[in-house]
């Protein structure tokens, strides 16, 4: 026999919608390693193979008061018909770092937003399971009785058209008493429905074959206390409530494109390390090692950067109010 545990547990187990939540916390941690990668250097290798028919001779000229004199005869070789190369380069964008690392910080507050999310899926399995448990405590206990209380309505319904017919009462009262019961009776069939869907609500929850069936446990149902006053109660609301949380990591994710836009406004470093080899028969040196630095900077983020920023702000501000909406709706619903 099932428990009001037991059946949490079921359809925590079966539940379609948990699943798809612990996938996406599973593809969020995954997006956040993934991130965390994009903030290390590029390292890159590479070798090469070049050939030719014949050398690559040329002739020059001397420069001599803003014009070249006449070519000679003679031609010069620097690099043989084949060539093998091979080369390492590490680059590293500081400006790309720096957005990378405000990028994976949002990977990060994305990846608990996905947690929050399968704790809200688990809250609202629990909320439902609970409530179709007891409704279906519920029907097992009233369904048998709603039977003979119907079909004592009926009777006080043909009693009732018999008093009026016989004239044994005043009709305006035999009409009043007749929608009464009418709508006693209405009353009844509307719960005699709720009540029978209920054990298949409950079925469906903990994801059940069709037809399956299956026995509750007896319970007592005792009015539990709750010891807490309004004060902690609020408290422990706005602190716990997964939507409260999740809205605090959205404004998290909005406070780092702030700064995210004003990273992209500052000028770009890129430093190079490259250890390459030649074994051209030309050169005095086949191994060689090169380093290099660059600074580059796009002048129209000038122009575009400090809107993307008043975006990004506005972005935070109305992350701000939903958090406070939300706040009020959670205070609401304790209340």
């Amino acid at each position: 026999p099932l428990t009001l545990y037991n059946a949490i547990a079921k359809a925590i187990l079966y539940n379609r919608e948990y699943k798809l939540a612990v996938m996406e916390a599973a593809l969020s941690q995954r997006q956040y390693d993934l991130a965390k990668t994009n903030m290390l250097p590029a390292l890159t290798l590479s070798a090469g193979y070049a050939g030719r028919d014949n050398y690559a001779a040329s002739r020059s000229a001397t420069f001599t008061d803003g014009e070249p004199s006449e070519l000679g005869d003679s031609y010069s070789v620097s690099a043989d018909k084949t060539r093998n190369t091979t080369s390492t380069v590490l680059s590293w964008n500081v400006l790309d770092f720096g957005l990378s690392y405000v990028r994976t910080g949002q990977s990060a507050d994305r990846r608990m937003v996905a947690i929050e999310r399968q704790r809200k899926v688990v809250h609202n399995i629990v909320r439902e399971v609970t409530y179709a448990y007891w409704r279906a405590i519920a029907a097992d206990n009233l369904l048998s009785k709603m039977g003979p209380l119907l079909r004592r309505v009926e009777k006080a319904i043909e009693d009732s058209e018999q008093i009026e017919r016989k004239r044994l009462s005043s009709p305006i009262e035999a009409l009043i008493y007749q929608k009464e019961l009418l709508e006693i009776r209405r009353t009844l069939h509307t719960q005699q429905r709720a009540l029978m869907t209920a054990r298949l609500e409950l079925a469906q929850l903990m994801g059940m074959l069709p037809g399956q069936t299956y026995e509750l446990a007896p319970v007592e149902y005792i009015i539990p206390e709750i010891a807490m006053n309004m004060t902690l109660m609020e408290n422990t609301a706005l602190l716990s409530r997964p939507e409260l949380m999740e809205a605090r990591y959205q404004s998290r994710i909005s406070q780092s494109e702030v700064r995210a836009a004003l990273l992209s406004m500052l000028p770009n470093l890129n430093l190079t390390a490259t250890a390459g080899y030649d074994d051209s028969d030309y050169q005095l040196y086949e191994d060689y090692t090169e380093m290099g630095a660059q600074v580059s900077w796009n002048l129209m983020t000038v122009f575009n950067g400090p809107a993307n920023r008043r975006v990004a702000k506005a972005q935070v501000d109305v992350a701000e109010q939903q958090r406070l909406a939300l706040a009020m709706a959670v205070v609401s619903q304790v209340h």
